[in-house]
């Protein structure tokens, strides 16, 4: 008799806690999937934004969007108002076509508002098959098969960490003006073109080994990157003409630039941009920027914490150019092969002790 009372007690108590962290979820939702927050704040953080980002899509209110890599971290929301209305900030550290077109889509699914769409274009989002995603993407979210999302406890261990990081302020961001911003990309030290370039020296035994993105940049299957690139970016486009698209490509510092050099990859490498410039032309709602051929940011390696990543002033120039439609880095197809030419010329021009191999 007592082993049926403590069992029954027992299935009672799991019944209870179950029904508690459903409520507790449903209450303060973590992720924001139902609703925007009832209490405190949402925690912007670097570390869950492939899992906020489906919730911000449906629930917050905006007009416009800034999508992209780690490379679009850093606008501040009121820069990029120079360049769009009410826009908010979707960043996915490594961001893969596939993971921006679920995100857009989930986004013009449910704001019919949406007017201006920015997007930093890295050519290894398109790297692999169409359909790929990170290990960490949540696709049940973009799916909207939100079953396991009340039953989930992880859910409570978030809403408990944001509950202890918004009292202790740990390198967490709570404002919607630095959203998913991390606190070490302003350390001013960092950006130091001695360290950077000695760093980006002791990773490589020689010019053919890559130092930063290993195989990330090789178009071994130029025919799969040009699959993932129409189902992933073109689609979008094309089946939302009421929307403008802004494409840039970032400005990576001038080390990325070799190490395509030295794999034999940069040919390959402005072939594809030339490629994607033409399929971008074809639709009147696409714009497109490139800041990579002006090397008066690429060699400068101040400006870089690591061979790509620039600093937060970058991204304010960008908006800024990009707000006027400055002719400077706006692609214009008539003069695009100058461009891609002058580009390969002061890449190759700049010497490192590799080339002296």
């Amino acid at each position: 008799m007592k082993s049926k009372k403590w069992t029954k007690l027992f299935l009672i108590g799991v019944l209870i806690s179950v029904f508690l962290c459903v409520v507790a979820v449903f209450i303060f939702d973590p992720f924001v999937q139902y609703h925007k927050p009832w209490f405190g704040k949402v925690a912007y953080d670097s570390k869950y934004e492939r899992y906020l980002i489906s919730g911000l899509a449906k629930n917050y209110d905006y007009r416009s969007i800034c999508i992209g890599s780690s490379m679009t971290r850093r606008f501040l929301i009121s820069e990029l108002e120079k360049v769009m209305q009410k826009p908010i900030k979707f960043t996915m550290s490594g961001a893969i076509a596939h993971e921006i077109n679920l995100a857009l889509n989930q986004a013009i699914k449910y704001n019919k508002d949406i007017e201006t769409v920015l997007i930093g274009f890295d050519l290894f989002s398109i790297k692999g098959d169409k359909n790929l995603i990170a290990i960490n993407f949540p696709i049940n979210m973009y799916n909207n098969n939100l079953f396991d999302y009340f039953l989930n406890f992880y859910n409570m261990k978030i809403i408990i960490s944001n509950f202890t990081k918004s009292i202790s302020g740990n390198n967490v961001v709570f404002d919607y003006e630095h959203m998913f911003k991390k606190a070490y990309f302003d350390s001013e030290q960092d950006f130091n073109s001695t360290k950077l370039i000695n760093k980006w020296y002791d990773g490589k035994q020689n010019k053919k080994r890559i130092a930063y993105f290993g195989d990330g940049y090789k178009f071994k299957n130029i025919n799969r990157a040009k699959e993932s690139f129409q189902y992933n970016y073109i689609s979008l486009i094309k089946n939302n003409p009421q929307i403008k698209f802004i494409i840039f490509y970032p400005p990576y510092s001038v080390l990325v630039y070799k190490d395509w050099e030295y794999i034999s990859q940069l040919d390959e490498v402005i072939k594809s941009k030339k490629y994607f410039m033409q399929e971008f032309e074809k639709y009147k709602n696409t714009e497109v920027y490139d800041f990579q051929d002006d090397e008066n940011i690429t060699t400068n390696l101040n400006l870089y914490l690591d061979p790509s990543h620039y600093h937060q002033k970058i991204n304010t120039y960008i908006a800024e150019r990009i707000a006027v439609r400055d002719p400077r880095y706006l692609v214009d197809p008539a003069t695009y092969d100058e461009r891609l030419a002058h580009f390969k010329k002061y890449v190759s021009e700049y010497k490192t002790k590799f080339d002296e191999e």
